[in-house]
């Protein structure tokens, strides 16, 4: 990956992405199997994609989408 942004905190905060045209009412979309959004350099997981949830849960789903963009 050349940008990898991290995120802490107990809410989602999508303006990075404000502008992009990868928000849908404020959410960012994915394929549920690639993890993939409309652009096909960028890829979405854990709380920014699913809510907030455990630090393991948000690991767990941030090597899953590093997998699965290895794979696409």
């Amino acid at each position: 990956a050349d940008t990898v942004i991290v995120v802490v905190g107990q809410a989602r905060d999508t303006s990075p992405f404000a502008g992009t045209g990868l928000l849908t009412d404020g959410t960012l979309r994915a394929d549920a199997l690639t993890l993939q959004t409309g652009d096909e350099k960028v890829f979405v997981a854990g709380d920014l994609l699913s809510g907030p949830s455990s630090a393991v849960e948000a690991m767990a789903r941030g090597r899953d989408a590093a997998n699965r963009s290895i794979d696409s």
